[in-house]
């Protein structure tokens, strides 16, 4: 049931549970797939950020849940387009290609953050960043290697889309390279979210906490595209109070009417977000059979 699913992520003492995405290619269709993309959607995801004494995952847990929450968009596309194979337009193939784009360019912006704020501080801190990665053998930067291989399979389909005689088997390789994004990715955050917080933790102190709490905000405000980064950041947060706190955090200025300003637009883009980012997603769901056994984490996408 969906009320013993969710005790995997609302546990605060037992180690959060993954289960593998290994699916055979033979098995189609959101109800034969839907436990185990459910489970490990679910069981990835980390305990909510509302508490204080949980600086030390915040700055891991916001943006991670940001893009386990494009990851569910990614499965409910990928699976629209499989089920309907050849009778998908030309025109929706080109909304998935640019969603795609742009889950890429959010995706990547996050390990940004990673190289260029996040891994350096906590390196200037002696903060251990990382370890061998025992389940898949490979280090953190193999596993990037990797997922930027596969994120090029899937820019490499996009030039075939408009092609009606290659149409068949750029649907084949598109939905089985695609399916192999999101396991790399939950793995490589699953690593991070069970060792960094107590590496972290070790070197605390009341100055170095509020640094972290602010690095990723900061971080954000000057990147390529701050509020739609913030948008897709924090599209999983159903918690006013929470959501109001790291609206506020984004917004920071001392001066009251550049703050205003500042919080104005960021309402404003949530509009284009919603129209160019969020509802190509919910128009793929809405393509496949309404009878369909779908998971609760598609219907609230």
């Amino acid at each position: 049931s969906w009320a013993h699913e969710t005790q995997f992520f609302k546990s605060e003492t037992q180690p959060q549970r993954m289960q593998s995405f290994a699916v055979p290619d033979s098995v189609p269709g959101f109800t034969k797939r839907r436990d185990v993309w459910v489970e490990a959607e679910l069981a990835s995801r980390m305990t909510l950020v509302s508490k204080e004494e949980r600086w030390a995952r915040d700055v891991l847990a916001i943006p991670h849940n940001g893009i386990r929450k494009e990851l569910v968009g990614l499965y409910i596309m990928l699976e629209s387009i499989y089920c309907r194979s050849l009778a998908i337009s030309a025109l929706e193939l080109e909304d998935f290609f640019s969603w795609f784009d742009e889950f890429e360019a959010y995706l990547n912006e996050y390990f940004r953050f990673e190289d260029r704020m996040l891994f350096p501080l906590l390196k200037s801190w002696d903060v251990t960043v990382s370890r061998p990665y025992v389940i898949q053998g490979k280090s953190r930067a193999e596993m990037r290697l990797d997922l930027a291989s596969l994120l090029t399979e899937v820019a490499k389909c996009s030039t075939l889309a408009l092609d009606k005689h290659a149409k068949a088997d750029m649907i084949d390789v598109l939905y089985k390279v695609g399916l192999e994004i999101p396991p790399l990715i939950m793995e490589y955050f699953r690593q991070q979210e069970t060792f960094l917080p107590a590496q972290i933790e070790k070197q605390a102190n009341t100055e170095r906490i509020q640094v972290l709490r602010r690095c990723y905000w900061e971080y954000v405000r000057t990147c390529c595209n701050p509020a739609w980064t913030f948008h897709l950041t924090t599209r999983w947060i159903s918690d006013p109070a929470l959501l109001s706190s790291l609206e506020n955090r984004f917004c920071e200025d001392k001066r009251p009417i550049l703050k205003m300003l500042a919080k104005k637009r960021l309402r404003k883009e949530y509009k284009r977000v919603s129209q160019a980012h969020i509802s190509p997603v919910q128009r793929y769901l809405l393509a496949v059979d309404v009878n369909a056994d779908l998971p609760l984490a598609y219907l609230d996408y």
